[in-house]
């Protein structure tokens, strides 16, 4: 179930990234996508406006893309379609936008706010398996959460 990430929305969490700023949509999304969990999951990153590169597509790989609303639309009404054509609980919606969160809820789709999928992903990095295949045999501690925290972003706007 990939997760589908209104990118303008997200972007405005994260410390030194802008959304008026040519190249951050694509810090963003590699920043994102450094979490195994969003790796293996898929991701489908909408941003407002033209893309900076020319195209309105980008595939990153299996399950993940990045998408532009283009000059006259936005990002929103690009994730209704997506949200509207496909299967209820393909996707898991990342916003903090009411509206969106509400509509996906009306489809029967599943939706969280974006600081809750920024530390679900350091909470899931924490945990996967390290190089030899084992689980960490200890919890998380304070400073290595905080660490996470702060590699990610701590959800609150700048």
């Amino acid at each position: 179930m990939p997760y589908l990430v209104d990118g303008s929305n997200l972007l405005g969490l994260f410390p030194g990234l802008r959304r008026d700023r040519p190249g951050d949509r694509g810090k963003l999304a590699r920043r994102v996508l450094s979490a195994p969990a969003a790796r293996r999951k898929g991701v489908v990153f909408v941003f407002d406006g033209p893309p900076d590169a020319g195209r309105s597509r980008v595939l990153l790989g299996r399950g993940t893309e990045v998408r532009y609303s283009g000059p006259r639309a936005d990002a929103d009404s690009v994730i209704r379609r997506l949200l509207e054509r496909a299967n209820p609980n393909h996707y898991v919606l990342v916003t903090d936008d009411r509206e969106l969160r509400d509509h996906a809820r009306a489809l029967g789709a599943r939706s969280v706010p974006c600081a809750e999928f920024l530390r679900s992903l350091a909470r899931e990095a924490a945990t996967e398996k390290d190089g030899e295949g084992r689980r960490p045999d200890r919890p998380l501690t304070p400073a290595e959460l905080e660490e996470w925290l702060d590699y990610f972003g701590r959800g609150e706007k700048a």
